[in-house]
């Protein structure tokens, strides 16, 4: 199974989004936060040939960036999931990963610090962050049978893409 975690894109601050009443969970993208994520995820699909699955967190901007990637995707299913909020546990994400076939290409849109807890869940089996991810950053990951012997492919920022 090969997993891809991306972190959402470049959102509004809590002060504006605050200042127009919406909460955290309701911050949106910038204009050039979607600029971006479409950049990285047209720049991503010339590495990556499909998609099968897009999980997102119910977060605004997560949606938003999960619905960029499904563009250059456009077979894989947008799945908005629980216990992928910036709060949440890494190990309340497994059962969604566990549920995925071992061919599968499965794409997770989150936030920090739960991507880099998840991240480091898979390839050490503990949820002390390894690694951090970038707005709009991806890593790839890499596991044998039922999320056993991961390992990490890569982890790009959009810079590189």
């Amino acid at each position: 199974m090969e997993i891809f975690l991306v972190r959402h894109g470049i959102a509004e601050d809590a002060e504006t989004a605050g200042s127009a009443g919406r909460s955290d969970a309701q911050r949106q993208l910038t204009d050039e936060g979607k600029e971006k994520t479409a950049k990285v995820a047209r720049s991503f699909r010339k590495l990556v040939k499909r998609i099968d699955v897009i999980f997102h967190s119910p977060y605004v901007r997560a949606v938003e960036t999960a619905k960029i990637f499904s563009q250059e995707f456009p077979g894989a299913k947008l799945i908005g999931a629980k216990g992928l909020t910036p709060h949440d546990e890494a190990k309340y994400a497994l059962p969604l990963l566990s549920g995925i076939g071992s061919e599968e290409c499965v794409m997770v849109v989150g936030h920090e610090p739960h991507l880099s807890s998840l991240a480091s869940l898979l390839l050490t089996g503990k949820d002390s962050p390894i690694l951090e991810f970038r707005k709009a950053g991806i890593a790839a990951i890499e596991c044998q049978g039922p999320l056993q012997n991961c390992r990490l492919q890569f982890l790009l920022v959009p810079k590189a893409l």
